[in-house]
């Protein structure tokens, strides 16, 4: 089948490897591109042709080794005559069913993957990453700036807030205040005031630790644990009236814990309160304590024990 410069030849039968056809070198030649396609369950082999062509001859063969053959006499329409063209390379003939066909992909509407754009968030945690790296290499320079690059970009980031804090609480005591009031907005205040009073306490000591949690009135209902934590720091601080007064709030809804009678016993015994510090250490006893808080109470008993019966 003949169109304008093109030929389309009808192949009932395909070899597996006639289905990746060479192209011609040169597109100036007669012959400027071949193309083997299937449509409706047929194979066509389509030649275009770079210039008019005029078809004389049509001739059929056949031989032993490789079966039926079509050739055609095809020269330009200026009279030119050009050596024959086969139009495929002449292969044995096997069934068509024998052939696996691999469809073709379809092309994507766009060969271009939009990039997504990563929120404020993953920004921030990525220079938080970034300064975790730079301080594990000893680099706190530049991991101080990732962390301050982060909390720009998203303030509530606890872990920055904190490393901030930590890696100026001796050098710039200041900022780190300023750093945990800001926080304080952004966070829950008394996980944040808790924190921040334990990682004054070894820096700076009891006074400035038990002042942050004195910022905020807390019941022992609200937070059992800020006010034990704020019993004992007062307690460090000699403030021996609140400390006894903290641990009794405690033992009234934790009747039960050694260590708050311990604390308890503690405070009277600064305040010289001989016999009420004797029978908390002994309740203290009855409860878990370390070995070493144990031996400390023992040996308070005794004392105890002995002073009060001599004076009797």
């Amino acid at each position: 089948l003949f169109t304008e410069r093109q030929m389309t030849v009808l192949l009932p039968e395909l070899v597996t490897s006639a289905r990746q056809l060479p192209q011609p070198e040169l597109q100036n030649d007669l012959v400027s591109r071949l193309n083997l396609v299937q449509v409706d369950h047929l194979w066509q082999l389509q030649v275009y042709f770079s210039q008019d062509v005029k078809v004389d001859t049509l001739s059929f063969a056949a031989d032993a080794l490789y079966g039926e053959r079509i050739a055609f006499d095809i020269h330009p329409q200026t009279g030119e005559v050009k050596p024959k063209v086969l139009p495929a390379p002449i292969l044995p003939v096997v069934s068509a069913e024998k052939v696996k066909i691999i469809p073709q992909p379809t092309a994507p509407a766009s060969l271009t993957k939009q990039a997504r754009t990563p929120s404020l968030q993953e920004r921030a945690e990525a220079f938080y990453q970034r300064g975790v790296k730079a301080a594990g290499e000893q680099q706190l320079p530049a991991a101080l700036k990732y962390w301050q690059q982060t909390l720009r970009l998203q303030p509530e980031h606890l872990a920055a807030r904190k490393q901030l804090i930590y890696a100026r609480l001796s050098a710039n005591p200041d900022l780190a205040d300023s750093l945990f009031a800001e926080g304080l907005s952004l966070h829950n205040p008394l996980a944040l005031r808790k924190w921040y009073a334990r990682a004054l306490l070894p820096v700076v000591g009891a006074a400035r630790a038990a002042a942050v949690l004195d910022g905020q009135a807390v019941s022992v209902l609200d937070d059992p644990e800020y006010r034990a934590l704020q019993a004992g720091l007062w307690q460090q601080t000699g403030d021996y009236p609140r400390s006894r007064q903290g641990y009794l709030e405690l033992l009234q809804q934790f009747p039960a814990n050694g260590l708050y009678w311990f604390g308890l016993a503690v405070a009277h015994d600064q305040l010289a309160e001989g016999e009420k510090a004797l029978a908390a250490y002994r309740h203290a006893l009855a409860g878990d304590l370390t070995a070493s808080v144990q031996n400390y109470a023992k040996k308070r008993i005794e004392a105890l024990a002995l002073h009060i019966g001599a004076g009797n």
